[in-house]
């Protein structure tokens, strides 16, 4: 207590003032000045507790600056994270002229390499190397890398007009990916690419005007199943109707597809058996013949390297 005024003295500090005791009443004020004084600045939790620490005190002072420092909008607003970006800055469109079936991928750079790799691996090969490709004249699909992915697997590949987008068959795609987008993403610009899966998926089930026809039934001879389908379900099973699901001529077709799948299976492990069964035969064994075993991988580390595959050993009958 000096003239009046508590203060907080702590043994062995490296400090000799004291700590000045702040009442219920001030703490408020304390804390306005810290961090809005320009003087103070915005330093977080841990930056703020040590600066009003050095002159002040008061119990749970800690959490008290944790909770206001959590509420303070300027704070919140321009506080640094841990949590690094994803790095996708761009949009990669590939779109089936035949079925105009549409492919959205996020990538970090739009470098001719990452192109290719992007088209070999997540287009090619899983919808197989098509005969044509259409693309603008941008620098990754003109240069050097995509030039000899075409010659080696012998694709055709053409590219639009300069100056004209609207002769490109994506640039519709493109007008109606960037408001679907934009909506989906509304403030939050961080995770945009996790919201292509879903505007692809949109796209695919949505009737082209073109063609009159979904792009996912031209592809898959089918509708994709949807959120309205779901309830459709549910619906019935509610209501206890006799839910049946809908068998579309291509359920039809798969199931004769599969009967001859079927067949074709047997047939070619019958055809394999008795390839084998031509190739073998029987051999006899004598009391102290010798023999090769196979070995098989042993784990002692002693042993394991450049192992010999077999071992000779001595009949015993």
């Amino acid at each position: 207590m000096n003239q009046d005024v508590l203060y907080r003295y702590v043994p062995d500090s490296d400090s000799a003032e004291g700590q000045l005791f702040i009442p219920t009443a001030e703490r408020e004020l304390i804390m306005h000045r810290h961090p809005n004084d320009p003087m103070a600045g915005h330093y977080g939790e841990d930056g703020t507790f040590q600066k009003i620490a050095k002159r002040y005190y008061w119990t749970g002072m800690k959490k008290y600056i944790s909770d206001y420092i959590k509420k303070c909008p300027e704070c919140a607003r321009f506080k640094a994270t841990n949590q690094k970006p994803a790095g996708k800055q761009w949009i990669f469109i590939v779109e089936d002229c035949a079925t105009k079936w549409v492919e959205l991928f996020a990538l970090s750079q739009t470098s001719a390499r990452q192109c290719a790799t992007t088209l070999i691996e997540e287009v090619f090969m899983r919808h197989g190397i098509p005969r044509r490709i259409i693309s603008d004249n941008g620098t990754q699909f003109v240069s050097a890398v995509l030039q000899q992915i075409c010659f080696t697997l012998n694709i055709s590949q053409n590219l639009i007009p300069v100056y004209s987008p609207q002769s490109n068959p994506v640039e519709r795609k493109n007008r109606d990916l960037k408001p679907h987008l934009a909506i989906l993403v509304g403030e939050d610009h961080s995770n945009w690419h996790f919201k292509l899966p879903v505007i692809s998926f949109a796209m695919n089930t949505t009737v082209c005007d073109t063609t009159g026809h979904t792009p996912a039934y031209i592809l898959f001879g089918r509708e994709l199943r949807t959120i309205d389908d779901v309830g459709q379900d549910f619906k019935s099973v509610v209501h206890n109707d006799n839910f049946v699901a809908e068998i579309t001529p291509y359920l039809k077709r798969f199931a004769t597809i599969t009967e001859d799948i079927r067949e074709r299976i047997e047939t070619k492990q019958d055809e394999r058996k008795k390839q084998y069964d031509k190739n073998h035969r029987l051999v006899y064994y004598s009391s102290g013949d010798k023999v090769w075993v196979t070995l098989h991988p042993i784990s002692n580390a002693k042993n394991m390297k450049l192992p010999s595959s077999c071992q000779s050993v001595t009949v015993h009958i």
